[in-house]
């Protein structure tokens, strides 16, 4: 498949476009900055149980995304809580197109939308914050002052 992507670029002359090896998993958060913007294509079917992962790793490296997703799907939902980016319809071709080169072509929105996401990640997918509010839930109140205490100590 990458061969024949490859191949379109070329017919095309999209000079712009790079193709890339994946990157070693530990280069994954300097190689996920380098991009000026991410593409997150999620396929219908499984859009209603499925949330790529790969989200929270763009949003920790403090950039913007496109996605295509349903209202209401937890990518949509993630992308709307956390304004890290940009969601439209899957197979709207023509809004996917338009929402990729508006946000290539507005910078400041770029980083309004990676530092949204980053915001999101360090506030309530952080392992640490993830951990306090299972613990808070499973012990109740006096176990999280008690591990409020201890931070403050």
């Amino acid at each position: 498949e990458r061969a024949e992507l490859e191949a379109q670029a070329r017919a095309e002359r999209l000079d712009n476009l790079t193709f890339a090896d994946l990157a070693p998993r530990a280069a994954l958060s300097q190689a996920l900055g380098e991009a000026t913007l991410h593409l997150v294509p999620q396929s219908p079917g499984g859009a209603n149980f499925a949330l790529p992962s790969k989200i929270f790793s763009i949003m920790a490296a403090r950039r913007a995304y496109v996605a295509t997703a349903e209202p209401g799907t937890p990518l949509e939902t993630a992308t709307r809580t956390s304004g890290g980016g940009v969601c439209v319809s899957p197979g709207d071709v023509t809004a996917f197109a338009d929402a990729v080169e508006a946000l290539l072509a507005d910078g400041p929105r770029r980083g309004s939308l990676g530092a949204s996401g980053r915001a999101y990640v360090e506030t309530v997918v952080d392992r640490q914050v993830v951990c306090r509010a299972i613990l808070a839930t499973l012990s109740g109140p006096d176990l999280t002052a008690s591990l409020t205490n201890l931070d403050s100590a």
